[in-house]
């Protein structure tokens, strides 16, 4: 590995221009990467090679509305010839708003509570164990323009931190530019320093090291009008399970992601290969290039990025410093891109797995249920649950539920979930718009003496996983009876953009049947 100079690492203050002393000349990736290897085989035409660019960085502060009233933020806009291409929101990330110059709008339209789940993003994070994100210090400006520019990024971790006590930096150099095959290319060359000690707080060694991630705005949406890309897709190396394959990966459902990249099943990246999101006309590709570590790949079932893991070093180098180095390319090519893509790919059926489904605005019977990971669909995936052919509403079939804990008190409930129930964790997360009334209903059959069902949709500011509840939604509990009941549960939203957590509840030694589910909006709310 190349070594390189660091400015007192282990110096107790850290000042901003002693970090920014460690920017370096960025290296373009390698040619021969697999994105140069695909657009060769799709004999992609040089067509933006006509076009000069000329990149501009301009720095504006937006009025976003947040949970507690409106708030200022500032965002870099990375232009070509006035027109938008990228944007930056301080944070060592960037979003690539489209590949195509011919796509670049002249304004940005955001949502009104922006986050960064909206577009094609990249974002370059030492996610070291406990580290988390952002660093003590961080900082960035944007050099150069013309026919390329570059927005360097820089973070500091200062010793005595409140993560580990793991001094350290980390300076990227995202360079914008225009290919003559693939459209806009942002290029990003990385280089992290620690005296890390590589036992976690854990006590076990460190193995892994996210050096990117991946993702696609809306890829884990289950709303059928904003449903993104059907396939993701990986180069494997040797070791991989689908190493046989050129190009591999799978139908993108949001439960495929847990399936492949847990239990030990964790894709193995070819160095220099591709990760990316695809339909047959258009994809996002991100390209990477690590010499000498191995890559690994983990797609998060819940908002669907792709999150691109190094080897940690197993030993630091003579100086007692660990060091990494890494490159990628991230870019939205041409529709031919997409098709070699698609046409080569060999997509993972994971032995024929089927989850029960609930697809939104219309009513879930279930007769076509469970459902293939093989089939294309967009849906709330209910975790663990089954399909019954013994009683139904409506048709043959239903969804059973049982209590996941019997007997527990709600103490030891509120210790085995994230929200403090004993319900189910679905997947993914589920986004609502501001203003906005939905309402949850299902029918249920209760049996079993003292058995309780009902249903719940509690509103979370960004995913349930935050576990701060905004508010409790839940239906009536309904007793044991011999007939059909309906269970019905409505959420109201402000003025900001909420994640909701849905959830079937029995309590008992029972279980509940459930047919003719539906979830939908009706509508907007008072306020908008």
């Amino acid at each position: 590995m190349q070594s390189y100079a660091i400015a007192a690492l282990l110096i107790p203050a850290l000042a901003a221009s002693a970090a920014e002393a460690w920017f370096f000349v960025p290296e373009a990736p390698a040619a021969a990467d697999e994105l140069t290897l695909i657009a060769d085989q799709a004999a992609l035409p040089p067509r933006f090679a006509e076009q000069t660019p000329d990149f501009r960085a301009e720095t504006r502060s937006f009025t976003f509305q947040g949970p507690t009233g409106p708030y200022q933020q500032e965002l870099t806009l990375l232009r070509d010839r006035g027109r938008i291409v990228a944007v930056i929101s301080g944070r060592p990330q960037i979003e690539l708003r489209t590949g195509d110059p011919a796509k670049t709008e002249t304004e940005l339209v955001l949502p009104r509570y922006h986050n960064a789940h909206t577009n094609i993003r990249m974002t370059a994070i030492p996610w070291v164990e406990s580290w988390g994100a952002n660093g003590d210090e961080m900082g960035g400006r944007a050099e150069g323009g013309g026919t390329s520019i570059v927005w360097r990024q820089w973070q500091v971790w200062k010793p005595g931190n409140a993560k580990a006590d793991r001094p350290g930096w980390c300076a990227y150099a995202f360079t914008l530019r225009l290919d003559p095959r693939l459209g806009y290319v942002i290029e990003l060359d990385a280089r992290w320093e620690s005296t890390v000690n590589r036992k976690g707080t854990s006590g076990k060694p460190i193995d892994g090291f996210e050096y990117t991630n991946l993702l696609n705005g809306q890829m884990s949406s289950v709303w059928p009008e904003r449903q993104r890309f059907a396939r993701t897709v990986y180069t494997p190396r040797d070791g991989d399970s689908r190493a046989g394959s050129r190009l591999a990966g799978w139908t993108s459902h949001t439960w495929a992601g847990e399936i492949s990249d847990n239990k030990g099943r964790r894709p193995l990246v070819r160095d220099a290969g591709l990760v990316g999101f695809l339909d047959r006309d258009a994809g996002v590709f991100l390209s990477t290039r690590s010499p000498g570590l191995p890559l690994s790949l983990n797609t998060c079932n819940v908002w669907q990025d792709q999150h691109q893991h190094l080897d940690f070093p197993k030993q630091p180098e003579s100086d007692g410093v660990y060091r990494l180095r890494w490159q990628s390319r991230l870019c939205a090519p041409p529709a031919e891109f997409s098709r070699a893509v698609w046409d080569a790919m060999t997509v993972d059926t994971f032995g024929g797995l089927a989850w029960p489904v609930i697809r939104f605005g219309q009513d879930e019977d279930f007769e076509d249920q469970p459902i293939p990971l093989s089939k294309p669909v967009r849906g709330y995936a209910t975790h663990g649950l089954k399909i019954s052919e013994e009683k139904a509403r409506s048709g043959r079939r239903s969804m059973l539920v049982s209590d996941v804990m019997p007997g527990a008190s709600e103490e030891a409930r509120a210790a085995n979930s994230y929200q403090g129930r004993g319900g189910f964790i679905h997947l993914p997360q589920i986004e609502l718009a501001p203003f906005s009334r939905y309402r949850f209903r299902a029918w249920m059959l209760v049996e079993g003496d003292g058995t309780l069902a009902r249903l719940t949709a509690d509103t979370y500011e960004w995913s349930p996983h935050d576990k701060t509840r905004l508010q409790r939604n839940e239906s009536p509990w309904l007793p044991t009876a011999a007939t059909w009941q309906e269970s019905v549960v409505e959420v109201v939203t402000g003025p900001v953009d909420i994640s909701v957590d849905l959830r079937f509840e029995v309590r008992g030694s029972g279980r509940a049947y459930i047919d003719d589910c539906r979830f939908e909006r009706l509508g907007a709310a008072d306020g908008k």
